[in-house]
Order: structure tokens, then C-alpha cells, then sequence
């Protein structure tokens, strides 16, 4: 697990390092510099154990770590908990323990380290060492904010964004999405405030500029998805799946021992071919990889394999099996959107043995479009449009379509624009259906540039 140093500086370093670890052996007499050294070491100790976690001197080695971090908390620095818990958490360089490494992060959030407090969070979030709890993950988290933790930064903004165990609050999402983003975190979930107009006005260019950002500044592997993201979904730029397999290859890169956790993007496009040659057998271990660690991701791209026939015998009763399994998971709810969103599919339509249920299907589009999916946003509309599923509700409608438009959708662009330009179940308004025809009309739609020609002149005589 190690390799050597890479530059005689970095020999020095660590060196210092070490020789600073060994003078704490032979505590001085004087009680004054013995407490002074004490301090010292507590710190280099720490300093060590997170050097090794994390590769600084070009060398990794985390059974080291785990030494060196307890060393560290048994002699009072208690931010050692911290990693000691991520270390039992992903079995690295320790046997894997889900109630040890829970037991550290409380630990840590009992003596007040701001970072043990919002992995306790995710701990109850996602069910790690003990039964899923949302009201304490929350209070964590918060807690963990308050005493200015990124971590709690970014998944409290999170949370707020998305609705994921509290009620989505626009406000609160981009106040902590904005605290992270001045300690170059959090960008991401900034963007998506941009995207959907979320304590925020509207900008999906300022929201692909910031993923942009990210990617330059931060480098990281989630960084690069949400930018594989902004290309698969057209957001401040065309769609192309070309460019979104790239991000999501370097992104996949970039986990190390993360990668079984968040690999699921790439897989699916090594399954589809999209961008990259095609590896279903890559493709189907990595997903394999991912549902050993209870991901939402590995169990909806698993769903993706049986529905549509990937390397796999299709079976649309095993696909609504991963799908609702995605949905049972505590943590990536990226996953966990577009499996509800594909149940939704499923259960619209009648196929494998799979009876026909429009009310079921109608409430996995709603948790979908409730986290901003825009597909499942449209799904909506025309349910409610028709009374598919539920009572005929236009104004209903109406506001889905709004809420797809605003995301980009084309269809959903033309179907709103009809309402307000004919004052149907609205009132009529030419600007909003001008605003919403722009961007149709600038991709290429020639149903959009027709309705601009109508609705321009109009507008000059109200």
C-alpha cells in the first residue's frame, strides 16, 4: 500500500515529522516544557496519522494511520476520532466495523470536533452502525454546521436542496451552500441553486460556470460528476454524452478507496457505450463493488442492467427489485431519484409481468420531481393535464410544466408557453411565455421560433 517518497524535501518533512514523535519518549523534567511538548506531540502525532491517510508524503499507508491516530487520541487530541471512524467505517487498514466506527464518531462529537458530529449525522442518515434515525442525522448536521465543518456545510445544503429529511428550504440551502463555497466547497450544490432558481434567481450559465470552477479548484472526483452531470442534462450547456463519459472517467479515477461507493455514473456509461468503448464486464463488477457497500447508485444502474438488457438476461421483476432497493438506501440520492423515477416507468406501463399501477407510479414521480428531476416533472404534468392517475388538474399542470421548463425541458417549455399565451387556467402572460421560448428557440426549435414570431409583436400592444 505504499511507494516511495517523492523528493528529498518531502524526506525532510516526514523525517522532522518522525524525529518530533520520538522526542515526546523523553518527557522533560521541567513541568512547563513537559505540558508544551505534550501539546506538540499530540499534534504531530495527528499530523502523521493524516499524512499517511492521505498519501501527503506520496506514500500511503493506513494500518500506520490507525497507529498513529490512536496514539494521537490517547494522549488527548481528540480530532483523531474523526478518522479513526473513517478508517473503521471502509475497512482501511483496520477490520471493518460499521458500530466501531459509529462508536468513534460519536466519540468525537462528544468531546466537540465539528467533523465527528456531521459523519454521526450521515451515520443515522444512512443506518451505519445503527438503525436509520433522519431526526438525529439532522440535529448532527446542524450541529456540525454551526461549528463551521465543510462536511455539514455541504450536506446540510444538501438536505435543504433536495428535501432529503427535512422540507426543502430555498433560503437555508443556498445560505449553507454559500458558506461552503468560501472554503472552495460546495460549489456543486451552489450550482444547483442556480439551476433551480433556489434562494436564488435562475441561471443554469452561472450554475455550469461554478461546476466549471469546482473542477479547476477543487479537483475532486465529485467535481468532475457533477460536470458529467451539467453535460448530460443540457444544464448551461448543449447535452452532449460524449463529454459527459470523460468527467465521469476521471471522476472514477479520482476515488481510491472511495471508488466502490461512487463509481456508479461511470458504470453506466461503460454499460451504454457512452462516450467510452464498451465494457459491460467492467461495467457489471463495479456495480457488483457498489452494492456490497449499500449504494443507491450500484442498485439503480444493477436495475438499469435487467431492465434493458446489459450483459445481463433481462428481467423486469429483478429491475423493480434493485430500483425500490436504490430507494431503501440512505445515501446517494442521485440514485435514489432516478430509481423512483424509473419505478415510475414501470409501473406506467404494462410489461414482464408487471401489472399497470398509475397511482403508484405517479408517487415515485412525485419523490423524483420533488429533488428536481425534470423528466419526472414533465411525467406529472401530463398526469395531471389528463387525470391520469389522479383528478384532472390543470393549474397543477401547469405548474409541473413551469417547474420542467424552468430545468430546460423542451416539451415542457411549448406545453407552459400555451397556457400563458392563451390565459389557460393562468393568466395570460406574453413575457413569461417569451422568457420560457428563448431558450427553445436558440437550440433549434422551430415550434418555439414561431410561437416568438406571434408573441413579440403581441406584447409591444399590451
Amino acid at each position: 500500500m505504499s511507494s516511495g517518497l517523492s523528493s528529498p524535501d518531502t524526506k525532510l518533512k516526514e523525517f522532522c515529522h518522525m524525529k518530533a514523535v520520538q522526542e515526546a519518549v523523553n518527557e522533560p523534567k521541567n513541568e512547563t516544557n513537559r505540558y508544551c511538548m505534550g501539546q506538540r506531540n499530540r499534534y504531530v502525532l495527528l499530523s502523521i496519522g493524516v499524512s499517511l491517510f492521505e498519501a501527503e508524503f506520496g506514500r500511503q499507508n493506513f494500518e500506520a494511520a490507525a497507529q498513529y491516530f490512536n496514539s494521537a487520541v490517547g494522549k488527548g487530541w481528540t480530532q483523531g476520532y474523526h478518522y479513526l471512524g473513517m478508517l473503521y467505517e471502509n475497512g482501511l487498514g483496520v477490520k471493518r466495523c460499521d458500530f466501531t466506527a459509529k462508536t468513534f464518531f460519536q466519540y468525537g462529537a462528544n468531546v466537540g470536533v465539528p467533523a465527528a458530529m456531521s459523519e454521526l449525522g450521515r451515520c443515522d442518515d444512512e443506518g451505519i452502525g445503527v438503525e436509520r434515525d433522519p431526526v438525529k442525522a439532522v440535529r448532527f448536521l446542524k450541529q456540525g454546521a454551526t461549528w463551521n465543518d465543510p462536511q455539514g456545510y455541504v450536506l446540510y445544503a444538501w438536505y435543504s436542496l433536495y428535501g432529503h429529511n427535512v422540507a426543502v428550504n430555498a433560503s437555508r440551502a443556498f445560505k449553507m451552500a454559500k458558506k461552503a463555497s468560501e472554503i472552495n466547497l460546495g460549489l456543486n450544490n451552489l450550482a444547483q441553486c442556480f439551476v433551480h432558481g433556489i434562494g436564488v434567481a435562475r441561471d443554469p450559465s452561472e450554475a455550469f460556470r461554478l461546476v466549471t470552477k469546482n473542477v479547476e479548484v477543487v479537483k475532486d472526483w465529485l467535481s468532475y460528476f457533477y460536470l458529467a452531470k451539467s453535460y448530460e442534462e443540457g444544464v448551461g450547456v448543449q447535452v452532449n454524452l460524449e463529454k459527459m463519459a470523460e468527467p465521469n472517467k476521471r471522476g472514477t479515477e479520482l476515488l481510491g478507496w472511495q471508488r466502490p461507493y461512487y463509481q456508479g455514473y461511470y458504470v453506466l456509461c461503460l454499460i451504454r457505450s457512452m462516450g467510452v468503448p464498451e465494457d459491460k464486464s467492467s461495467g457489471w463488477n463495479m456495480i457488483q463493488q457498489s452494492i456490497r457497500c449499500n449504494n443507491a447508485t450500484g442498485w439503480y444502474a444493477r436495475g438499469e442492467c435487467y431492465r434493458f438488457d446489459y450483459d445481463v438476461e433481462p428481467d423486469i421483476m429483478k429491475a423493480v427489485d434493485c430500483y425500490t432497493r436504490a430507494m431503501q438506501m440512505g445515501s446517494a440520492i442521485d440514485g435514489k431519484v432516478k430509481a423512483s423515477f424509473a419505478l415510475g416507468c414501470m409501473y406506467e406501463l404494462v410489461r414482464g409481468g408487471l401489472s399497470q399501477n398509475l397511482e403508484t407510479a405517479l408517487e415515485h414521480f412525485k419523490f423524483a420531481a420533488n429533488r428536481m428531476h425534470q423528466e419526472a416533472q414533465w411525467k406529472i404534468a401530463i398526469f395531471c393535464e389528463s387525470g391520469s392517475g389522479t383528478d384532472r388538474f390543470e393549474e397543477r399542470a401547469v405548474h409541473y410544466f413551469r417547474l420542467a421548463a424552468n430545468i430546460g425541458h423542451r416539451e415542457a417549455q411549448l406545453k407552459a408557453t400555451t397556457y400563458y399565451m392563451q390565459g389557460k387556467r393562468v393568466s395570460r402572460d406574453l413575457q413569461t411565455s417569451i422568457d420560457l421560448l428563448e431558450p427553445a428557440a436558440e437550440n433549434g426549435n422551430g415550434q418555439a421560433k414561431r410561437r416568438l414570431r406571434l408573441a413579440r409583436p403581441q406584447i409591444l400592444f399590451q
